[in-house]
Formats: C-alpha cells, structure tokens, sequence
C-alpha cells in the first residue's frame, strides 16, 4: 500500500558538462600547428591552460543554471471502488447499447473512489474520472487525480481494456506525475452483489518538475 520512489535513473546536467571540455579539446588542437611555429611549447601550454580555466568557468556556471529533468521509478498498489447500484453507486450509464444482447455502444460515466485498502474505510487516495465503452470490449479511458499531501492535483491519464483482469496502459500525466509512463495490472477482488474492488497494482516513470541548480523547483 505504499508507494515506492527510486533514486533517478537520469539526469540531463549531468551530459551537460561534456560540452565545455570537449570544445576546448577541438580548440586547442586546431590551433596547435599555427602557434607552435612561433611560441615555444612550454608557452603555447601555459595559455592553453589559461584560456581554458576561462572557457570551462563560463560555460560550467552557465550549465548549471540550466534547468535539469529526471525519471523517478513508482510502484503503488491501490484499490478503486467500484459501486453499480444503490444511491452510493459512483458509475452510470450515460448513453444506452445500440444492442441489448451485446451492450454494444453503451457508455458509462464514472467516478471511482481511490482507496489504500480494499475496504469503505480505507483512506481515499484519488478519483478515476472518465467512462468506460462497450467496442467488443469494454474500454476505458481514465484520468486517475491524486489527492492529499504526496501527489495532491497531479493525475495519471490511463487507457486499455476493463475485464475482470487485465492490464491499463499509463500514456501521460500532469503536475508532479507530469510525463508519466507506464501499465496498471488490474483484478476484481471482493466483489459483492453491489460494489467490488478493483486492485491496481501500478508501476510508473514520470518526471517532477524541473529543478536549477540551487535544487528549487522551476515554475
């Protein structure tokens, strides 16, 4: 029930700083045989190094003002509740089959509650907000919106079949989740005449916001 962040997997400032030694690598090798004709080596050195001290000052400080993006690893389980009937029900259908039998075209609205434990009790953790199509199959498109302290406002937009279990794919987020990829395995556990739960065993990579180089968030 707890969500696991890993440490970055990448960082672009970190390729940054190859730009600046590698210019002042091609630098000087271009201009070695022009100023070896008239500055003996131990001069032509010193002022290699000189000019390069000042190259690499100005180019690092301006590298590292830079914004900088990294991937962080999620794994989370969380539970959606889903309610078909009753005054709680948080799914309805919006628009009816064109076929009975199949349910073929039907359309259904929903607002799942997110929970951190598959019983009413538990702690809501975000709403799945969208609908779900019978197409052959059931399929749903989701945006997935955290609520409280951890990811309060940032969504997971989710899309893929819905049977008793499968797989969603994550094709996007926002806010803090922002650029977010990955799948949710999902299974019905304790269904009733009423609700059931649907586990969502999640596993993401998203980007957080941009920070600079004095580690503050970038707005």
């Amino acid at each position: 029930m707890a969500a696991a962040a890993s440490a970055a997997v990448f960082c672009g400032a970190a390729m940054a700083a190859l730009g600046p030694v590698a210019l002042v690598a091609a630098l000087a090798t271009a201009a070695a045989p022009f100023f070896l004709t008239i500055l003996p080596w131990p001069v032509f050195l010193k002022y290699v190094l000189l000019v390069s001290s000042f190259i690499l000052g100005a180019m690092v400080s301006l590298s590292s003002s830079c914004p900088t993006r990294c991937e962080m690893e999620i794994v989370w389980t969380l539970y959606a509740r889903q309610i078909g009937n009753g005054v709680n029900r948080n799914q309805e259908q919006a628009v009816p089959p064109v076929n009975n039998i199949t349910q073929f075209g039907a359309i259904v609205v929903n607002n799942w509650a997110v929970l951190d434990a598959p019983v009413p009790t538990a702690n809501i953790v975000a709403h799945a907000r969208g609908t779900h199509m019978m197409a052959g199959d059931w399929f749903t498109s989701l945006s997935i919106v955290f609520e409280g302290a951890r990811f309060n406002g940032s969504t997971f937009q989710v899309m893929g079949i819905t049977d008793a279990q499968g797989q969603w794919a994550i094709v996007g987020g926002t806010g803090e989740l922002a650029r977010a990829d990955g799948t949710i395995k999902h299974k019905i556990v304790n269904p009733t005449k009423d609700e059931n739960y649907r586990q969502l065993d999640i596993h993401a990579f998203y980007s957080p916001p941009a920070v600079n180089a004095n580690f503050i968030a970038d707005e």
